[in-house]
């Protein structure tokens, strides 16, 4: 019921300015590309107008997922809002050309605060990165932005993010720069203090990458698969992708072939997939802005020898479920 009437409301909001629109309803995987029904994460509804693909997007079950819109150019730009599969809100802020700007607000699953973030709304220096590339932007290079992985956006003034329990986990404060970096356990004793920061590893004290704490000589041999650094970097390589959880749970494995390279055959996928089933429990969990975070991690392989590199958990090669 409560997503029929978010329907109602979101099309009642557009509707003065529309003539009839044909809508498309399409399966989509986790990476929004059409797909059958058997292998869906999630269900779009979509329609064109005003120069923009509105969609909105249902859990499986039927609940909704996200409302927001497109542009030409398959950008998100405006208003978004995202769920959870109760009902309650997940995230929502406004987009201009995929970056955040303005204010972002998220929840836990309870409703509870997660985060409240503030981003620049300067559409000229997003326009100037998106026609000359970061590189380009001198300040943005290096201490300016957050630039992780789907998610875009400059921070500007003060942030926050909390823990499940109300206390605040991290405060950040951007000038020109991260000028001021404060965290806490949470229990509410401050942990870390990093006002006027200078040092250009700040992301580093953001970001922290899952880390592997198991034996990795002894689960390569458990499962007949071979460590090579050489081979598997010189050699065409296979990317085998999963996620790590903050349950310690890992799953979503999958692959994606360098174009150069032969498909990995099912038999020596199996081998890596039940490489990583295996480390459930064998890893310490990723954080973002203090809090533990989702990420999306994996290890690069020959696929025709079974050499891989090791696993990636560091830096800006994982990505996390932001």
């Amino acid at each position: 019921m409560k997503s029929k009437l978010i329907l109602f409301v979101f099309l009642c909001c557009i509707g003065s300015n529309l003539q009839a629109q044909d809508t498309s309803t399409y399966y989509c995987n986790s990476y929004a590309l059409k797909t059958v029904k058997d292998s869906a994460a999630f269900l779009r509804k979509a329609f064109f107008a005003n120069g923009h693909w509105n969609v909105l997007d249902y859990y499986l079950d039927g609940h909704i997922k996200c409302s927001g819109a497109y542009n030409g150019k398959n950008e998100k730009n405006g208003h978004f809002v995202y769920y959870y599969e109760n009902g309650n809100k997940f995230r929502e802020g406004n987009y201009y050309k995929d970056f955040r700007i303005g204010n972002w607000m998220m929840w836990y699953d309870n409703t509870a605060t997660k985060s409240n973030e503030n981003y620049s709304r300067d559409t000229a220096l997003i326009d100037k990165m998106a026609q000359d590339g970061i590189a380009s932007v001198k300040l943005f290079s290096v201490d300016i932005a957050m630039y992780f992985s789907e998610v875009k956006g400059i921070f500007k003034d003060t942030s926050s993010w909390y823990y499940p329990n109300g206390n605040i986990a991290d405060r950040e404060v951007w000038t020109e720069k991260l000028s001021a970096l404060y965290f806490w356990k949470e229990d509410g004793k401050k942990i870390t203090i990093f006002p006027k920061i200078d040092d250009e590893n700040w992301r580093h004290y953001i970001e922290v990458g899952p880390e592997f704490k198991g034996d990795l000589e002894k689960l390569l041999k458990a499962n007949d698969i071979k460590y090579s650094r050489n081979d598997a970097i010189f050699d065409p390589i296979t990317n085998v992708h999963f996620d790590v959880h903050t349950n310690g749970e890992v799953d979503n494995i999958t692959y994606f072939p360098n174009p150069r390279s032969k498909k990995i055959d099912s038999a020596t996928f199996d081998k890596y997939k039940q490489l990583v089933l295996s480390t459930k429990g064998m890893w310490k969990v990723g954080s973002l802005h203090n809090l533990p975070t989702d990420f999306n991690t994996g290890f690069g392989a020959t696929g025709s020898i079974g050499y891989f590199t090791g696993w990636i958990v560091r830096g800006h090669v994982a990505s996390y479920n932001y």
